[in-house]
């Protein structure tokens, strides 16, 4: 996701005074004011976000770095490469830890804090064709997620009216509702932009090679278990729409 700018180039609407004390520098969009909201309760209030890029720079490394946040002003703060993963483990993508040079809530904390007051909430949508899937996945959702609106459907018909209405996560179950749940996963592509995240548990590794072509963004066996599940949703809400 992640590239360098050219030598004299300025990068997706930096200032260019960034680019120059900065050799590298990141745009870095998020889908909603919510997914903004979860990566920071998970991550940046720590002080550090992760960018995924299949040329992290080496630690140390200077970066500059603006976030975009629907309904809010921009945040532009600086960085360094505190830590890198070169290749895919797992579900963790190729990519570099980034170290903030002050806490967020330094600077910010009054337009977290309003964003937060205005937050209505998440809507997540679990897709699977039986009752008792539907049911134990839901129940999951609602105890990771304490004021979410969790909406079960089992078909991609419904999951796509949902879709279209808007909601923050598609949770689907594969191995209970193929077709319907590539259907559902293929509507998140087309029907929102940017596309919902989507989390598919699957174990078969046919289905599951197909889920990550279709655009889930998380695959988990199935069963998941409730920390693999709750790690899972924290990364497909908090993961930026966009970094350029």
């Amino acid at each position: 996701l992640a590239r360098h700018p050219k030598d004299g180039q300025s990068q997706s609407g930096l200032k260019d005074r960034r680019n120059e004390r900065h050799a590298l520098a990141f745009e870095v969009e998020y889908r909603t004011a919510g997914s903004f909201l979860v990566a920071y309760t998970a991550n940046l209030s720590r002080g550090g976000m992760f960018i995924e890029s299949d040329r992290p720079q080496p630690v140390g490394t200077p970066i500059g770095l603006k976030l975009s946040i629907p309904g809010s002003e921009l945040i532009e703060f600086d960085g360094v490469v505190a830590w890198v993963r070169h290749q895919p483990e797992g579900n963790e993508p190729a990519g570099m830890g980034v170290s903030f040079a002050e806490p967020l809530d330094q600077r910010h904390g009054a337009m977290i804090d309003l964003l937060a007051s205005k937050f209505q909430g998440l809507r997540v949508v679990v897709l699977a064709s039986g009752r008792a899937a539907r049911g134990q996945l839901s129940r999951e959702v609602r105890s990771m997620l304490k004021k979410a609106d969790v909406i079960e459907v089992d078909n991609a018909q419904l999951a796509e009216h949902e879709i279209r209405q808007h909601i923050d996560l598609l949770l689907v179950d594969l191995d209970d509702a193929k077709d319907e749940g590539f259907a559902g996963i293929r509507a998140c592509q087309a029907h929102a932009a940017p596309a919902v995240p989507v989390i598919a548990c699957v174990g078969d590794a046919t289905l599951r090679q197909r889920a990550r072509d279709e655009g889930a963004n998380e695959l988990l066996p199935n069963p998941p278990s409730h920390s693999d599940l709750q790690a899972s949703i924290l990364r497909a809400l908090s993961r930026p729409s966009r970094v350029a």
